[in-house]
């Protein structure tokens, strides 16, 4: 009832193995139906008792959303002077010019309402959402989540079990995600893995981080992973072909290996928006 597949994507309830279930909230304008499209592609359990669900994902997407181009502006800073782009006085300029929006644009906590749904939201101010998109390299990254047509918010619940009909369970075996970045909020029940590169071992974000649990079980932290899109575009646009000091060829921005560990001291709820590009 809560699931539909349109033009090839997922929206709404799944069961991708016996460890999990999800449901994925895309939450453009496009998807809701709102101003941009005459019908309404994502489904919602609970629309009909005030959509609290619809309400908050929009809101958490939307926060997101404006967190990670935040960062892929960052990248494409330091792209720059690497590449050396323009006069180091106007790359450290432009990212002067950024760390003062950052402030200014810093997100709030507080509680969702239902002005957040797309179609109802006041057009912010900002320079940066009269620009329709980003483009880095070939890969064009929406500005603002209206415009996001196929950024997935994704809500995981796994079942916390090791066992499954007298077989093992696999909760999530290390991969990595398609989209330029991707981010996953931390919880109190650690759960997802990170391949460090320089040891080639697996870390824990949420056993690392001195972060602080809230109410819901959630941290105040998340965890912002490059995806394949960055890498490809970067490492094209940085001339990685090169090669580096080992003699190797250079891989700057490769996309985070990430998993989430079988053995999980509870049921485990993640929530993970990703950045997907055109």
């Amino acid at each position: 009832k809560y699931r539909m597949i349109a033009d090839g994507n997922l929206f709404g309830y799944n069961i991708p193995s016996a460890a999990k279930v999800l449901f994925r909230a895309i939450c453009s304008d496009e998807i809701m139906g709102g101003s941009s499209s005459s019908s309404q592609k994502q489904p919602w359990p609970d629309d009909m008792d005030g959509g609290e669900l619809r309400c908050a994902s929009v809101d958490v997407a939307s926060r997101l959303h404006t967190l990670l181009v935040g960062c892929v502006d960052e990248v494409m800073l330091i792209t720059k002077e690497c590449m050396g782009i323009g006069s180091s006085s106007s790359v450290k300029s432009e990212g002067r010019m950024r760390q003062a929006q950052r402030k200014r644009k810093r997100v709030s906590s507080s509680a969702t309402t239902c002005n957040a749904i797309p179609g109802n939201k006041k057009k912010e101010n900002s320079q940066d959402s009269t620009k329709k998109d980003a483009a880095i390299g070939t890969i064009h990254v929406p500005r603002t989540l209206e415009e996001a047509k196929y950024c997935p918010l994704d809500y995981f619940l796994y079942h916390g079990k090791s066992i499954v009909n007298d077989k093992p369970v696999i909760n999530c075996s290390e991969h990595i995600d398609r989209g330029v970045l991707i981010c996953v909020s931390l919880t109190g029940v650690p759960g997802l893995e990170v391949l460090c590169r320089s040891t080639q071992q697996f870390l824990c974000p949420e056993t690392l981080s001195k972060s602080t649990l809230r109410v819901s079980g959630f941290s105040d932290l998340v965890c912002v992973m490059a995806g394949d899109q960055l890498r490809k575009v970067a490492n094209v646009a940085m001339d990685t072909d090169s090669l580096n000091d080992k003699g190797d060829k250079s891989d700057t921005f490769s996309a985070c290996v990430h998993r989430v560990k079988d053995k999980l001291e509870h049921v485990r709820l993640s929530i993970t928006y990703e950045l997907r590009g055109t």
